[in-house]
């Protein structure tokens, strides 16, 4: 199944001139960063062969906190984790903030 071709209830509200208020889209905006760093972590503790229990050691953090950073639950994530994920993964982390647009989180092997 195709979910791409859905049109989600806000999608058909905002063709309708019918906008979210400001903090929700904030929030939004927030939930989409934090999925995407968890997405991200995720792909890159998978390409360089970790497991989670070792990328918890690394971190110093508990395996549940590891999962919960990969499923981008914001009450896992702290900003002050970027730097010490990066070590922990060897990578260098690039970081797109556009405003009104999709944010984007990379994990890129460092160069020797």
């Amino acid at each position: 199944m195709n979910h791409r071709r859905w049109r989600l209830a806000r999608d058909h509200e905002a063709s309708e001139g019918l906008l979210e208020p400001a903090e929700v889209q904030a929030e939004r905006e927030h939930i989409r960063l934090l999925m995407a760093l968890g997405q991200a972590v995720h792909d890159r503790r998978v390409a360089i062969g970790l497991s989670e229990v070792g990328l918890a050691d690394r971190l110093g953090v508990s395996v549940e906190q590891v999962e919960g950073i990969e499923l981008g639950d914001p009450d896992t994530f702290h900003p002050t984790l970027l730097p010490r994920l990066a070590h922990a993964l060897d990578a260098q982390v690039d970081l797109r903030l556009v405003p009104g647009e999709t944010s984007d989180v990379t994990f890129s092997g460092r160069a020797a």
